[in-house]
């Protein structure tokens, strides 16, 4: 077993400056501000800053033609498999369903342009339709959605595409806010666990959403606390006007599509890398069959209607819709942002290559503002797609090209061929699609057992998403989340420590078997910064041990755990000491780092806790009090 032996003396704070050279440098603010300058300025040259705000002119003279195989495959994988998902996304948010394939074109190839990121793939995203939608749900002047576009309306004349468009705008700047100020830091709390629960609850919004379109149903809109509780009894109140056809096509679909997704497609697996189409397959055959038995006609079945062929003219959005879709622009923003970043992050580790965090910021918002312009929807990286280019070798965005570049195809000609496509097939499409999601709850009983604090975010998270709705429920979760922080860090973990067997390891009292307790030395630990939220704690459990043992001569505050301190932290600590004393209990700081010391200072801590009764660590706190206690013993 290798083994540790150092022999030194005791250190306190000073002796281990000055046997070791600290050297404390000191930058005025005046020259930390020019070197700033300086260095921002010779970043941004102006070639630097091009290619800083463009990657592609960095990666695209360096493309190998080796790559373009890959790159095809997944370009063309992810076009097949996304014609129509971004078709049943566009329906989610009451859209005509070709918003949804301006969306799978235009803000891929935006992406490739200002992205850091080879693998993510931006589009429609289920969770993103879902807010999107009932913004537009709650803003239309009508009842009813405009899932086709009216005779002789243009669709950017149309109201919801309004809305829509005036929305992604509005979350594009919003972005463009956060990067310019250097906040897309509250991404952070957006943790595993909230957007888990979120998008948990958010499933049964988005199945709720769906099932009147596969029994045919119309209900009124609901907004609120319980929205679906009353959507649900709405529904009930439809239920004898299911149209049959309908709902005969959409269990057909869903079962078609659970089973080939579940047992057929392990098995193509096997024999072929590339993932099979079901949902394309499924598109292809119920809209001949909705051709050849006039689905619409004799059997009143809602069908896509027209798609307009051709390159869609540019759009002003609607500025003034701008401060009604505002304060939901903020929120859907932060979570197309902490979405999208998540996945970039995952797969840019998985891969080993860079990822600029202040790049994609800037990429997803002028992303969302360029396609404002082109009738788009607010684009989100997708997990799913983003994977099938990871795990098809996807080497750069080129694959955004081949992608889009199918999709164009589709909307400038093939469209009309899909007019006929029944609108409940592209809800069975999305009912399906959320099984993962789904089985996001079956990770609960295991969250419960490895963090409680984590199982209560996601559980908050998703009962407020599932109990009010999407925007509400992301709010109160990330409230909840905030809270947790500040309850851990305003009520610590504070235990007494002790040296384990001789070796020199500090470590909890109760836990430990061969903790020994010193007889001379009480060692208090603080597992948090000490600042004005929580100076009571710290001193109250001072007390409390203090008035439990008040018989030992040495009270060693243990700092190692301690990663920052305030003057309300300071005037605690001092407060302690003076308790202490005036009871002839020496206080000793240890362990503590540059920053805790150097406030120490500033305050005039040493005036009451002088230099030398600060040390380099906790076992020299705990060899000077023994050796302390030792002299006053020989001495009497």
């Amino acid at each position: 077993m290798t083994e540790i032996r150092i022999v030194r003396d005791v250190l306190n704070q000073d002796d281990f400056e000055k046997q070791y050279e600290y050297y404390a440098f000191r930058e005025s603010m005046s020259s930390r501000f020019r070197r700033e300058i300086q260095k921002r300025t010779r970043k941004w040259s102006i070639l630097n800053l091009i290619t800083t705000l463009m990657p592609v002119l960095t990666w695209l003279p360096k493309y190998q033609l080796s790559y373009i195989m890959n790159d095809a495959v997944a370009g063309a994988t992810i076009a097949i498999l996304n014609i129509p998902q971004a078709m049943a996304y566009a329906a989610l948010s009451g859209v005509p369903a070709v918003v949804g394939l301006y969306t799978s074109f235009f803000p891929p190839l935006l992406y490739m342009l200002f992205g850091t990121s080879r693998h993510i793939s931006l589009g429609m995203f289920a969770v993103i339709a879902l807010m999107t939608g009932t913004v537009e749900s709650r803003l239309r002047s009508t009842d009813t959605h405009e899932h086709a576009i009216p005779s002789g309306t243009a669709l950017a004349d149309m109201e919801s595409v309004q809305i829509i468009t005036t929305l992604t705008l509005a979350i594009g700047l919003v972005l463009a806010v956060m990067a310019l100020l250097q906040v897309h830091f509250v991404s952070a709390y957006l943790s595993d666990q909230l957007i888990a629960g979120f998008t948990s609850g958010a499933v049964f919004h988005v199945l709720w959403s769906q099932i009147p379109k596969i029994f045919a149903v119309k209900l009124p809109r609901e907004h609120g606390i319980f929205k679906l509780i009353k959507i649900a009894y709405h529904f009930l109140g439809q239920l004898h006007n299911t149209n049959i056809t309908s709902l005969i096509v959409s269990v057909a679909c869903i079962v078609f599509l659970h089973l080939s997704k579940s047992y057929l497609n392990p098995i193509a697996a096997k024999y072929c890398p590339l993932p099979v189409p079901f949902e394309l397959i499924v598109v292809i055959i119920t809209t001949v069959l909705s051709n050849v038995l006039d689905f619409h006609g004799k059997h009143n079945v809602a069908v896509v209607g027209e798609i307009p062929t051709g390159f869609p003219a540019p759009h002003m959005p609607k500025w003034d819709r701008f401060n009604e879709v505002l304060p939901d622009a903020i929120i859907i923003a932060i979570v197309i942002y902490a979405v999208s970043f998540s996945v970039a992050k995952l797969f840019a580790r998985k891969h080993q290559y860079p990822l600029n965090a202040a790049q994609e910021i800037r990429a997803i918002s002028l992303t969302q503002i360029l396609a404002s312009f082109m009738s788009c929807h607010p684009a989100c990286a997708s997990l799913s797609r983003s994977a099938i280019n990871s795990q098809l070798g996807t080497h750069t965005q080129v694959s955004a090209i081949v992608s889009s570049s199918i999709i164009f195809a589709l909307f400038m000609w093939i469209g009309p061929l899909v007019e006929k496509l029944p609108l409940c097939v592209l809800a069975s499409i999305i009912v399906v699609a959320l099984k993962p999601m789904f089985m996001q709850l079956k990770d609960l009983p295991k969250l419960y057992r490895t963090s409680k604090v984590d199982f209560l975010i996601f559980l908050v998270s998703f009962l407020g998403t599932v109990l009010w709705d999407v925007s509400q429920g992301l709010t109160i979760a990330l409230a909840f989340t905030l809270l947790t922080v500040i309850a851990r860090i305003q009520y610590p973990k504070t235990l007494q420590v002790a040296e384990v067997s001789d070796t020199e390891l500090y470590r909890d009292s109760r836990k430990f078997i061969h903790a020994c307790e010193n007889p001379a030395v009480v060692t208090f630990r603080f597992e948090a910064p000490l600042l004005f939220i929580n100076v009571d704690v710290f001193k109250a459990q001072v007390t409390r041990i203090r008035n439990c043992d008040s018989s030992r001569s040495f009270f060693v505050v243990d700092c190692t755990a301690m990663p920052t301190i305030d003057k309300m932290g300071v005037d605690a600590l001092i407060e302690a000491s003076e308790d202490l004393r005036q009871r002839d209990i020496r206080c000793l700081i240890a362990g503590a780092n540059e920053e805790v010391l150097s406030m120490l200072m500033a305050c005039g801590a040493h005036a009451f806790i002088p230099r030398n009764s600060c040390f380099a660590s906790v076992h020299d706190a705990v060899v000077y009090a023994n050796s302390e206690c030792r002299v006053g013993v020989e001495t009497v």
